[in-house]
């Protein structure tokens, strides 16, 4: 069996995805092959499977490209059960991987191989996650409602390989800022940032314990759950003594917020909003501080 046909049927129709086209669909879905053409010659796929080069189409669907294949993955979701050797259930987890590889390729950078033989490297209470990345269609969705602006400075705490970085850079801010403990995703960081494509704001990457670290320019600070409630409290302390310091407004956007109490308890942020998103099992929660 091929990827194409069964993605052809599924995005082709009106009542799960409106609008979504089957060229699109057909589009995104990259043989290994395509996706290394695009990444050494700057070629996107055409609708045959081929590749063409990149300024031969629009944004617009260079943009849907990367969406379409996770609107695979959400109607898998919606139309199977969950049943990890399903077909439908491979064919999602296939297509998230060429999703992140087109991404990256359009980017410019590489994300995908290098996080899983990267040691654990722990915070000194010993409660660091694992690193996990995010797929480009859910950061998209997880960055909009912070609504960033020009003069905004983009903390990442627990920045991994920098993708997030990368998508907010994309965005003309003041600066954005990555904080991680692991020497080797620190260097994949500042490599990823040197070869950013059509970058408009200046990356920056501190190897530190988050518990430790310099947060006195934020007004930003993104979280995926990088650590436990240890960590948590004392970054959120540390922000908390520099925002007294030096009054301004922060945003907080904390995704798959397992230790959320952390922040309920604090007295100088509320909760804004509590959100879920298509595709995802995740939720985030958005806080920000109250500044006369």
């Amino acid at each position: 069996m091929t990827l194409r046909s069964p993605c052809r049927t599924v995005l082709s129709s009106n009542e799960a995805f409106p609008g979504l086209t089957a060229t699109y669909a057909r589009a995104c879905v990259l043989q290994p092959r395509n996706v290394a053409a695009i990444s050494s010659g700057r070629r996107t796929p055409d609708r045959t499977g081929g590749c063409r080069h990149e300024s031969q189409i629009p944004a617009q669907a260079r943009l849907v490209s990367i969406f379409a294949s996770s609107a695979v993955a959400i109607a898998c979701d919606r139309y199977s059960r969950p049943r990890p050797t399903s077909m439908l259930w491979t064919l999602k987890a296939r297509l998230q991987r060429y999703e992140l590889a087109l991404g990256d390729a359009i980017l410019g950078i590489e994300t995908t191989p290098a996080c899983a033989a990267v040691p654990l490297a722990n915070t000194m209470y010993g409660d660091a996650s694992r690193f996990d990345s995010k797929n480009y269609s859910l950061i998209w969705q997880y960055l909009r409602p912070v609504k960033l602006h020009s003069d905004d400075v983009f903390y990442d705490i627990g920045c991994g390989t920098g993708r997030v970085l990368c998508v907010a850079a994309r965005q003309r801010l003041r600066k954005c800022v990555g904080v991680e403990l692991s020497r080797a995703l620190c260097e994949k960081a500042r490599a990823n940032a040197a070869t950013l494509r059509r970058s408009r704001t200046t990356i920056e990457i501190v190897e530190t314990d988050a518990a430790v670290a310099d947060y006195s320019e934020g007004t930003v600070y993104f979280l995926f759950n990088p650590f436990g409630p240890q960590t948590l409290q004392a970054v959120l302390e540390r922000i908390g003594d520099d925002v007294t310091r030096r009054p301004r407004n922060v945003r907080f956007v904390y995704v798959n917020p397992v230790y959320r109490e952390v922040f309920d308890r604090l007295k100088w942020v509320k909760l804004i909003t509590n959100r879920s998103f298509l595709g995802s099992p995740l939720t985030a929660c958005y806080y920000a501080n109250a500044v006369d």
